[in-house]
């Protein structure tokens, strides 16, 4: 996935909304085949779907450039320099405490003069008038490694820094064993996640299930602001409005479908509440662990997630069928089909494009845009389901603080995270502090224009005023 790496910013957020956009489109018509496939085995529905991701694997056959990185999987990775990292910025860099220093220690070297130069000096010694000696010896500084792939670039021409910078990520893309690490790692965050949801979705309650489902944004907004990954991760009062305003549409747009939301609906809700966590940790995590989608092979990375799970998830079916929890049954060739297939589009082929598209824009926004499945899915159900289509008043309510959201969290990371709630505010408090400031002189003079001699302020004085009075009369006397 390299075609992104010299594609300026705002090209980056355009393509990456639109991979967005390309997934919630998938997940919608994948949410049909959900209903009808092996509903009430969430477990193995999970495992089997996540499985799929080994398919990826077959890379290593067919591609050359993953066997020629299973030569070099031995290979130290490098870290790669802010120049080329896409989501750094230099607040970022400047935190980061450098690991050498940015020159060498000195070095003298003797100079080597040529015949001119040491007869110019002869003759220059030779004269009446003084001139100044330099030095035999010359000062040498090494520049650090770390910095010289970008002193080399700011010295090349445009095409030529296109290309270096093109060897140069590849050179700095992240091992095969690295991957498999980072893989390793975040296997069993994803299957917890997707296991989750799949488990609140079997509830009875799809209101409140899905408003709980919806929360990974908000999530996503508070742990991406603990811990930024990117300049478009940072915490900000606009996002945590919009984040608010786009749950309360998708339960207003839930509960316009479903409006009964039952008696026992606490078990769906925590089992929502624990996806979107997980969720919510596994792409912030991810997104901190590698700086872009250059460094990171994503199709390999799913495909060392699905072997992991493979390999370690399978006792769980066997302890929940022996437990009783989650019976299995083989399934028939036709919920097979739906299985594959969904498996394939809804997991295998949305889950790469989402993280590729949070890669290029931010993990709120992937997040977020996840929300306008919901708004859709439902207008699907009633045209597929009714033949007039019939929406109530809540649902025309609750889609448009979704779309309004998710357009304005986009914008916001357009206009370099621009803030205008906290602005806004600012401005109110500022105007507030001068009209009581203005209220507190109105006040203040019309006490002194209509001070009497019996205030506390007038009496307390050296002087006292019964003397100045008589003092004033006495001068009227004598006038």
């Amino acid at each position: 996935m390299s075609i992104t790496s010299g594609l300026p910013p705002r090209r980056r957020l355009l393509l990456g909304f639109a991979l967005l956009m390309a997934v919630v489109v998938i997940w919608v018509m994948s949410a049909e085949l959900t209903m009808v496939i092996y509903k009430d085995k969430p477990f193995f529905t999970t495992y089997f779907e996540t499985s799929l991701f080994m398919l990826y694997l077959v890379g290593f056959i067919f591609w050359r450039p993953w066997r020629r990185q299973c030569l070099d999987c031995f290979n130290k990775q490098k870290s790669l320099p802010p120049s080329l990292s896409n989501s750094s910025d230099d607040e970022d860099v400047a935190d980061i405490p450098p690991t050498e220093p940015m020159l060498s220690d000195p070095l003298f070297v003797p100079v080597k003069f040529d015949e001119s130069d040491k007869e110019e000096m002869e003759e220059d010694q030779s004269g009446s008038q003084a001139h100044v000696h330099f030095s035999n010896l010359m000062e040498v500084r090494h520049l650090a490694d770390s910095h010289a792939d970008e002193a080399m670039l700011a010295r090349m021409s445009y095409q030529a820094t296109q290309a270096a910078k093109e060897s140069l990520i590849e050179s700095y893309k992240l091992t095969v064993s690295d991957i498999a690490k980072i893989s390793f790692m975040f296997c069993m965050v994803w299957f917890i996640a997707n296991f989750s949801y799949h488990k609140a979705m079997n509830e009875k309650n799809p209101a409140i299930v899905t408003t709980a489902s919806s929360t990974s944004s908000l999530f996503t907004l508070l742990l991406a602001g603990v811990y930024p990954s990117s300049h478009g991760d940072r915490f900000s009062l606009t996002k945590l409005v919009s984040v608010l305003a786009c749950i309360a549409g998708v339960f207003l747009i839930v509960f316009s479908k479903e409006p009964d939301l039952g008696d026992d609906y606490q078990l769906g809700l925590v089992w929502g509440v624990v996806s979107s966590i997980f969720y919510a940790i596994y792409l912030v995590m991810l997104r901190r662990k590698v700086d872009n989608e250059d460094q990171l092979d994503i199709p390999m990375f799913f495909g060392f997630v699905g072997l992991f799970n493979f390999i370690l998830i399978w006792p769980g079916i066997f302890v929940l069928h022996y437990s009783a929890y989650e019976t299995f049954e083989f399934p028939s060739w036709k919920v097979w089909v739906y299985l594959v297939l969904n498996g394939l589009f809804g997991t295998v082929l949305a889950e790469v494009l989402w993280l590729w598209g949070c890669f290029l824009t931010s993990s709120l926004i992937g997040t977020v845009s996840l929300s306008l499945t919901i708004p859709l899915t439902v207008m699907v159900e009633v045209v597929y389901n009714n033949a007039e289509l019939q929406f109530h008043l809540l649902f025309y309510l609750g889609c448009t603080p979704v779309v309004v959201s998710v357009l304005l969290i986009f914008l916001l990371h357009w206009y370099d995270n621009w803030d205008p709630v906290w602005v806004a505010l600012a401005l109110i408090l500022r105007l507030l502090r001068h009209l009581l400031c203005c209220l507190w002189r109105a006040k203040s003079h019309w006490r002194w224009k209509h001070r009497t001699i019996d205030d506390p302020e007038q009496t307390e004085r050296l002087i006292m005023l019964n003397n100045l009075t008589e003092y004033v009369d006495d001068e009227d006397e004598c006038g």
